[in-house]
C-alpha cells in the first residue's frame, strides 16, 4: 500500500491550489486514526517523507472501513472548507 501511495504522489501535482492528500489508518474501531490530514504537507517531498514514516499497519482480522469513512467525513473534510477549489484525496489503509 505504501508503494501505491508513493506512486500516486509521483503522478499528481501537490500544492495549496492543487491536490492535497490525507491518510486514515484503519483496523478495528479503537485503532482507526488520522495518520496525517490534508493541510499538513504542501509538497510531494514532504508527503513521501511522511508516508515512509507510516510503516506497515497490522493486518487485523477485524477491519472497520466505515469508521475510516466517518473520520474522513467529520475530521478530514471540515479542515478544507477554505480551499473548496483544491482537489482532496484521502487514502484509507
Amino acid at each position: 500500500m505504501l508503494t501505491f501511495i508513493n506512486s500516486y504522489i509521483d503522478q499528481v501535482v501537490i500544492g495549496f491550489g492543487n491536490i492535497r492528500i490525507s491518510v486514515v489508518r484503519y483496523s478495528s474501531t479503537r485503532s482507526t486514526s488520522v495518520a496525517f490530514g490534508l493541510n499538513e504537507y504542501r509538497s510531494a517531498g514532504e508527503l513521501k517523507t511522511a508516508v515512509s514514516r507510516l510503516g506497515h499497519f497490522s493486518q487485523s482480522s477485524e477491519r472497520n472501513l466505515a469508521e475510516a469513512f466517518r473520520i474522513t467525513l467529520w475530521q478530514i473534510l471540515p479542515e478544507t472548507q477554505q480551499r473548496y477549489f483544491a482537489s482532496k484525496v484521502t487514502i484509507s489503509y
